[in-house]
Parts: C-alpha cells; structure tokens; sequence
C-alpha cells in the first residue's frame, strides 16, 4: 500500500508500520554506533597499554645510562683536571674543563629541544579521522536526497 491511497485506515496502518521500521533502524543504528565506539575505546586502551610499557623500558633504561654516565663522566673531569694542571695550574685546568662542560651541556640541551615525540596513538587518531569523514560523505549524501 502506499501512502497516498484513499484509504485512510490503511494510511494510518502504513505510517504507523514505516514509524515502526523507523525506530527499529534508528536503534540498529545507535547499537552499531555504541559498538564502533566500544571497539574505537578498546583500542585506544591497548594502544596506551603498549605505548606504557615502552616508555616504561625507555626510562628505566634512560635511568641507568644517565648514572653510569655521570660516574664515568665525574672520573673524566677528575682526570682532565689533573692533567691539565700541569700545563695550565688548577685554576685554568679547571675553568677549561668548566668550558668545555658548558659548551657540551648547551649542544645536548638543543639536541633535546629539537627533537619531536612520536604520536600516542595513531591507529586510534586514524580510526577518528576515517569515521568523521565517513560522517561527513553520509551528511552530504542527505542533503542530496
């Protein structure tokens, strides 16, 4: 039957049939919908899982390095004070090995600023891009129609 027929009983039955299929596919939609999220929301978690654990290792390790570093660093100036002492005296063996540590401590400082962290979770950020872009082609396909 359609919607224009002379019958009114039968128009009411019509709509209310359409009005039935309607919310069935307006539910069907918001349960796929709630479930896309569910999935987007499990994947953000393992991602921040994944990316967890590994800067998790990366400190750890950063840690150690740092300490064996600094130990072994420490021992070098030590060093390099002693030997330039006998060229130079205390005083200018240690203002050159000050130098030196200044100079070398600004390369590594802009060496650390210049550098850019990776995104946190790409596949995520991918999947939000590609849904609104989805929404948007079916935005402008409703306006069409």
């Amino acid at each position: 039957m359609s919607l224009f027929s002379r019958d009114s009983g039968n128009k009411l039955t019509t709509l209310q049939q359409q009005g039935g299929t309607v919310l069935a596919d307006v539910r069907e939609a918001l349960l796929q919908t709630s479930n896309h999220l569910e999935a987007l929301v499990e994947l953000f978690q393992v991602e921040l899982k994944e990316y967890g654990e590994k800067q998790a290792r990366r400190i750890a390790a950063l840690v150690v390095g740092v300490f064996l570093l600094l130990c072994a660093y420490a021992v070098f100036c030590a060093f390099a004070c002693v030997l330039l002492s006998s060229w130079l005296g205390w005083l200018w063996a240690v203002a050159v090995v000050c130098l030196i540590n200044v100079l070398l401590g600004g390369v590594a400082l802009w060496c650390g600023l210049k550098c850019k962290p990776g995104p946190v979770a790409p596949a995520t950020m991918q999947e939000l891009k590609d849904d609104v872009q989805c929404i948007r082609l079916m935005l402008k396909e409703n306006k069409k129609s």
